[in-house]
């Protein structure tokens, strides 16, 4: 499973948080090929990186230390969590 959560809201007058969170269940594997590592990395650089020649740059320089997964998704959970 990977879990993910926003980092919540605290409303003015209270003391407790509200939180969203999604849980993902499936199965995850390695991708090993490094074309198809490239490529997924070069896709997600491109949309947070300001240019592409940035993207692949860092690609260049932390390509043999990054890892890059594949998750299959069998299902997806989502709440919104008060905690009082």
């Amino acid at each position: 499973s990977y879990c993910v959560m926003d980092s919540g809201v605290k409303k003015e007058d209270s003391w407790w948080y509200t939180f969203r969170s999604v849980i993902i269940f499936g199965k995850i594997k390695t991708i090993a090929d490094k074309k198809e590592k490239i490529d997924r990395l070069t896709y997600l650089g491109d949309k947070f990186f300001p240019t592409h020649e940035e993207t692949v740059r860092e690609i260049d320089r932390l390509l043999d230390k990054t890892e890059v997964f594949e998750i299959t998704i069998d299902h997806i959970s989502g709440k919104i969590v008060r905690e009082k």
